[in-house]
């Protein structure tokens, strides 16, 4: 953990919110004290108060810790552009997108067995399932060269923009 990062952070949070030390601890389980330690990097705060801060504050903890540039909780998930930005982050890891009608199988035994990491969906939506297999040539091709940085992100914005106005209600809503 960059303690650089999240000294900054904690502070960039709180002035950003205009809050003195005093009313940034106020609900939170450490004192003005420690906060400025915190905030100087003096002292690293537990992972409880860093949990705290990103529950409290509605921050990401990966924010927090310097590993995302998204600021929002993934709870903020409110329409499908939302649900991709999401996925497209979390396949920055080398995860390949695959979508499938089952997501089990068993061994004559019954047995469950897998036969990749990754994140599956339901097939019932077909512009997402169109999203993913889009998504996996683009990022292909990105990958390899085939085509820039500016052509992947200018694809990743006209899809996003299809999806921008698809609100997700509720847990029923969700492709998956």
């Amino acid at each position: 953990m960059d303690t650089q990062i999240l000294s900054k952070r904690i502070k960039e949070l709180r002035q950003k919110l205009n809050l003195t030390q005093r009313e940034f601890t106020e609900e939170l389980s450490i004192t003005p004290a420690t906060l400025s330690a915190y905030e100087k990097s003096t002292v690293n705060p537990s992972i409880s108060v860093i949990v705290e801060i990103a529950k409290k504050y509605n921050v990401s903890v990966d924010w927090l810790l310097g590993l995302s540039d998204t600021t929002v909780t993934q709870n903020s998930i409110k329409t499908y552009a939302d649900l991709v930005k999401f996925l497209v982050d979390i396949s920055k890891t080398d995860m390949k997108i695959v979508v499938q009608e089952s997501y089990l199988e068993y061994t004559t035994l019954g047995e469950p067995v897998i036969h990749y990491c990754g994140i599956l969906f339901d097939t019932r939506n077909k512009d997402f399932e169109q999203f993913f297999e889009d998504y996996n040539k683009m990022n292909l091709l990105y990958k390899n060269n085939s085509i820039d940085e500016e052509v992947y992100n200018l694809w990743l914005e006209k899809t996003l923009n299809k999806f921008e106005n698809i609100a997700i209600n509720d847990c029923e809503d969700l492709p998956f």
